[in-house]
């Protein structure tokens, strides 16, 4: 897996609900390359709580349509925006404070039309979550202007330490 770096966190008023270091009350996703697939591996903690001891359901929504934006930026390297987001819970994702898997990966694409499937894996390696989601996606030049995407090669640049 390679590691993904977040180039917007020098960004003036970034303050991302799902993957800004910073926001303290946010998911502060980190994400890897795995080929293809933006893999993410993050601990719930119980403020995300829905029913008792399950991870919440919109939270979990959250994190898929996340991962799927970070599949445009590395993947494809452009931006784009959430058309429609359509979720299947086939189990409960249960608070036990153990890592769970998201990962996602482009399963074709249509002109603009970017079709993204995610799932969510727990610790124990049953898939809970899957969803389908599908972006708009633009062409580099515009995401550069008006989206801040500051271009494929930013995710990867090593950092100087």
């Amino acid at each position: 897996m390679k590691r993904i770096n977040n180039p917007y966190t020098g960004l003036e008023g970034y303050n991302c609900f799902g993957c800004s270091p910073h926001n303290m009350q946010g998911l502060r996703m980190d994400f890897f390359l795995e080929g293809d697939t933006v893999v993410c591996k993050w601990k719930p903690q119980t403020y995300f709580e829905g029913y008792s001891g399950v991870l919440h359901g919109g939270i979990q929504a959250t994190l898929l349509d996340e991962a799927a934006s970070w599949v445009l930026f590395t993947v494809l390297g452009t931006s784009g925006s959430t058309t429609e987001l359509s979720v299947h819970y086939k189990k409960p994702v249960m608070l036990t404070n153990q890592e769970i898997t998201i990962k996602a990966r482009v399963e074709k694409t249509d002109k603009n039309l970017v079709y993204i499937k995610a799932e969510l894996i727990d610790s124990n390696g049953t898939v809970c979550t899957k969803a389908d989601i599908t972006y708009f996606s633009v062409p580099e030049h515009i995401a550069r202007r008006r989206f801040a995407y500051p271009g494929k090669e930013a995710f990867f640049a090593k950092k100087e330490i």
